[in-house]
């Protein structure tokens, strides 16, 4: 660990931009995150930034991105109230064509879809409504976008 000012630091890591996250270990507080730069307009800061570079800073490392992973999280989320995915199905000129699925499905489907307050974009009721209508999984996507777009 390296002393500046009397504190010691320690972690540290470069950001995208140059600067440096780390840790300060303050007399009266204890570790804390900190995030150094180089052009700081305090100079016990700059005094920071440089002893967190003679340390030699963990490289940065851009997140991975998995579009696919993202996806399914972003579906994951999505959940719509009765009112806005009726409102949705209305303006897509699909509820009459969701009520008649919901009505010729199992008993289970057709009670969740007539009393259901609220509709997850991954649950199995939607999944067999979704079906029935033969839409793409992007087109429910969209269909729930806009009921998340509806305030009432």
């Amino acid at each position: 660990m390296e002393q500046t000012a009397a504190m010691e630091i320690r972690n540290p890591i470069y950001l995208a931009d140059g600067r440096i996250n780390c840790e300060v270990n303050l007399p009266d507080i204890g570790w804390v995150p900190y995030t150094a730069s180089a052009d700081d307009i305090e100079p016990m800061c700059r005094d920071i930034h440089a002893a967190a570079v003679e340390m030699v800073p963990a490289p940065f490392v851009p997140a991975l991105v998995d579009p696919v992973a993202d996806l399914a999280v972003a579906r994951a989320s999505m959940a719509l109230s009765r009112l806005q995915i009726m409102s949705a199905l209305h303006m897509a000129g699909l509820l009459d064509a969701a009520n008649a699925a919901a009505a010729a499905a199992d008993f289970t489907t057709n009670l969740v879809w007539t009393q259901g307050q609220v509709f997850s974009r991954s649950s199995t009721v939607i999944t067999q409504i979704a079906t029935a209508l033969t839409l793409s999984d992007t087109a429910l996507d969209d269909l729930f976008r806009a009921g998340a777009a509806l305030t009432f």
